[in-house]
C-alpha cells in the first residue's frame, strides 16, 4: 500500500502533500460515519466489554468481517477519491463531510438490512 500512496511524490512540493492528507484524512469521514451510527443509533450506546474480546459475542461478524461496515467505508471513501482524480473541488474540498454522510447512511440502510448489531 504504501508503494500506491507513493510518498516521494507528497514532499516534492507543498500543495502534494497537503492534497495527500486531504485525500486520506477524507477517506476517514467514513470510518467516523460507521463508527456513530454503529455506536450512537444501532446499538444505542451499549457496549458489553466480554463481547468485545469473544468469538461468540455481539461483536463478531461472518468470517470475524462486518461486510457491510466495510462495504459503506469503500463507498464512502470514493466520493473523495473521484473528487481528487476528476478534479471537482467541491467533492474534493468537501470530501470529509460527504464521506461521512456517505459511509453513515449507506452502513445504516446496509446494517438494517442484513440484521448486523441486533444484539
Amino acid at each position: 500500500m504504501g508503494f500506491f500512496f507513493a510518498p516521494w511524490y507528497w514532499y516534492t512540493n507543498a500543495s502534494n502533500i497537503m492534497g495527500a492528507l486531504n485525500l486520506l484524512g477524507s477517506a476517514l469521514g467514513s470510518v467516523a460515519g460507521v463508527m456513530m451510527v454503529d455506536y450512537w443509533i444501532i446499538r444505542g450506546t451499549k457496549i458489553s466489554l466480554k463481547d468485545l474480546f469473544s468469538r461468540t459475542g455481539a461483536y463478531w461478524y461472518r468470517d470475524g468481517l462486518n461486510y457491510p461496515a466495510l462495504a459503506a467505508t469503500a463507498a464512502g471513501s470514493i466520493v473523495p477519491l473521484a473528487g481528487a482524480i476528476f478534479g471537482i473541488g467541491f467533492l474534493s474540498d468537501m470530501g470529509w463531510y460527504l464521506a461521512l454522510a456517505i459511509g453513515a447512511s449507506s452502513y445504516l440502510l446496509l446494517a438494517k438490512v442484513f440484521r448486523y448489531g441486533s444484539s
